[in-house]
C-alpha cells in the first residue's frame, strides 16, 4: 500500500467496463493501476508498477488471464478473476475469488479488502 491506499491493477479487455471498474475503485478510495487491456499491457504494468492487488477479467477477447495470474502468484500478489463463465476458466486457482458479472461495487470493495487483509475473509 503506498500512503495507506491500496493500488490495484485491472486487466480488463472491454474498455467501458474497464473505466466503469475504474471509477468505481476510485470512489472506493483505491489506487488504480492501468487498466491493461491485454496480457502484454498487463506484463508490461508488471515490470514497471508497483500495485498491491489486481483484479483479472478470466477470458481477455478469448484469450486465457491464467498465465499471467501464475505470473502474480509467483510474486505472491493476491488477485481476484472477474468472469461470466463458470469456474472452470478458473479452476488451476481454487482458492482464488471470483466477481461474477455483472458485479457490484460493494462485492468490488469486500473483495479487493479480503485480498488485502484488511477483513477477515469469510
Amino acid at each position: 500500500m503506498h500512503n495507506g491506499v491500496l493500488r490495484v491493477l485491472i486487466l480488463e479487455d472491454e474498455i467501458l467496463v474497464a473505466l466503469m471498474l475504474e471509477d468505481m475503485l476510485t470512489h472506493l478510495g483505491f489506487q488504480v493501476c492501468g487498466p491493461a487491456h491485454t496480457l502484454s499491457d498487463a506484463r508490461d504494468l508488471l515490470q514497471t508498477n508497483a500495485f498491491d492487488a489486481a483484479l483479472l477479467d478470466a477470458n481477455l477477447a478469448g484469450e486465457s488471464s491464467l498465465p499471467f495470474a501464475g505470473q502474480l502468484a509467483d510474486r505472491g500478489i493476491p488477485f481476484a478473476f472477474m468472469t461470466g463463465y463458470s469456474q472452470q476458466a478458473t479452476r488451476h486457482f481454487p482458492d482464488v475469488p471470483i466477481l461474477r458479472k455483472p458485479y457490484t461495487q460493494d462485492q468490488i470493495a469486500v473483495t479487493l479488502r479480503k485480498l488485502a487483509g484488511l477483513t477477515p475473509s469469510v
